[in-house]
């Protein structure tokens, strides 16, 4: 299922916060869902309706014990499913990031957010690179522009969002370093090129 799921879901992440899931979202996974647990249903079912000790009389106890058993496991397998496809998502992004893929989803988040943070830095690489053009990056408000810049691309792409909110603190620390210093320095070759 979880495979299924990947097919058929090739730019998204996270598919379990049921807030941030789309009616057309949830009806897919439903659908992909009951196509693989129907047969685990039927088993279930039928394993109730031969028990050995069954009397006539016992059938909707069973069918009640199986409607509760089957709502259960697809709660279960659901659960999983969607940990899974998450998993499998990530550990396919962080492998083409560190190969360098140029289709790295990272990769992009941290050009989006570049290109984004450099347009946001723009007035502030201005005032610092007037009143003395040796100066350093000042870091706090680099920091606090790179935040608005990865806020804007993680609104523009879902995917990005997704990304984020399962990427490691650490991977978060290396992605804004990345992001402040080329937007940092394609701030300031931009104030160079005008002057």
């Amino acid at each position: 299922m979880a495979q299924r799921l990947l097919f058929q879901f090739p730019d998204r992440f996270d598919l379990s916060p049921p807030f941030d899931r789309e009616m057309i979202d949830q009806a897919k996974i439903l659908e992909i869902s009951a196509e693989y647990l129907h047969p685990l249903s039927k088993e279930i079912h039928d394993g109730l309706s031969v028990a050995a000790l069954s009397q006539a009389e016992d059938a909707q106890v069973h069918r009640l014990i199986g409607d509760i058993a089957q709502s259960l496991i697809r709660k279960m397998v659901i659960e999983h499913s969607l940990r899974s496809f998450t998993q499998a998502r990530m550990r396919q992004a962080r492998e083409e990031f560190e190969g360098e893929s140029p289709s790295s989803v990272i990769r992009k988040l941290i050009d989006s957010a570049s290109h984004i943070t450099t347009t946001v830095l723009a007035p502030l690489a201005r005032d610092t690179m007037f009143k003395n053009p040796l100066s350093a990056a000042p870091e706090v408000e680099l920091r606090q522009r790179c935040g608005i810049g990865l806020s804007i691309a993680m609104t523009q792409r879902r995917e990005y969002a997704e990304l984020w909110r399962h990427l490691e603190a650490i991977e978060h620390t290396r992605i804004v370093s990345e992001i402040s210093k080329t937007a940092w320095t394609e701030a300031v070759r931009a104030y160079a090129a005008r002057n």
